[in-house]
């Protein structure tokens, strides 16, 4: 069976999907991209999410050509054909499709990008023995800051509650997981 992706407005297989080479985030990197977790089919702490990706689209004054509640219905529709149970959504917006030039015209209409990808979060090596990882941050006057956070990421079984929600990997959010684990494994 082929994965159905979302390009720009349209439910494709991906066999099918194509972004033109002159894309803006292909050239430039010049988009964001965010990734929910997928535990028995429903998306987990997505709001954070899209409250994160309008606030960096913000940081970019790069627009998205949905609003997060429109996303959002993107998001749940691809995870339903794709019967995805398990695994990731990824998200990209791009500033568009525009001759290669460090200005962009400002007409430019943004490139929009979704698909799922069934991958075992639970029972990962991720969620069972953590992930080093160092904190460091970096900001250009009004741009981006960048981190990356300095403490041992622990697996979130052996976690106490108090701590929980300390221990966090970008998408991974570890207390959201343990109480849908529990919800879903203990009731």
């Amino acid at each position: 069976m082929s994965r159905t992706v979302y390009i720009n407005g349209e439910f494709v297989p991906e066999s099918e999907a194509k972004i033109s080479i002159m894309d803006r985030g292909y050239l430039f990197a010049d988009g964001v991209y965010e990734v929910s977790a997928v535990i028995n089919g429903k998306m987990i702490d997505n709001e954070g999410h899209l409250r994160r990706l309008e606030r960096s689209l913000g940081e970019l004054d790069l627009r998205s050509p949905l609003s997060n509640h429109e996303i959002e219905g993107v998001q749940n529709e691809l995870i339903e054909r794709n019967g995805l149970k398990e695994g990731i959504i990824y998200l990209q917006i791009t500033r568009g499709v525009a001759e290669r030039d460090f200005l962009w015209p400002e007409d430019i209409s943004p490139t929009l990008t979704m698909f799922t990808q069934a991958k075992n979060l639970l029972q990962s090596p991720l969620a069972t023995k953590g992930l080093p990882s160092l904190r460091s941050q970096t900001s250009a006057g009004k741009g981006a800051t960048l981190s990356r956070s300095p403490c041992f990421r622990r697996p979130w079984q052996n976690t106490p509650p108090e701590k929980q929600a300390l221990t966090t990997h970008g998408w991974w959010t570890m207390a959201t997981l343990q109480k849908e684990h529990r919800r879903t494994h203990l009731s």
